[in-house]
């Protein structure tokens, strides 16, 4: 299991995520900047690198998406450690402890 640390999250990950079980879902699909995982619930999770966050459910990690991607086959298991008790055998744990929120917004400048 590899395991990343989520560097920020959008409000609607975070609220998705955070009351959840540990697992998130299963790879969905990866591309060169990004991996889609598949909730139980069906929806998208968009996984990204730094910078502003690419899709309303979005969470930044900490790493190289691209080389992580190529070590994660579709259908491969997604967790994060709310539950970190819990043994899956997962390809990916998502550390998503004490990380900030982003709402979608820029901050205003005064220039």
């Amino acid at each position: 299991m590899r395991a990343v640390r989520v560097s920020r999250w959008s409000r609607a990950a975070a609220s998705l995520l955070s009351p959840q079980p540990a697992v998130v879902g299963w790879v969905h699909s990866c591309y060169a900047r990004i991996i889609n995982v598949r909730t139980p619930a069906g929806r998208l999770l968009t996984l990204q690198g730094e910078g502003i966050l690419q899709a309303p459910l979005a969470l930044a990690l900490a790493t190289d998406v691209g080389a992580l991607g190529a070590h994660l086959p579709a259908g491969a298991l997604v967790v994060h450690d709310v539950l970190s008790t819990i043994r899956h055998r997962a390809a990916l744990q998502l550390h998503c402890t004490d990380v900030p929120v982003w709402d979608g917004y820029l901050p205003a400048s005064l220039a």
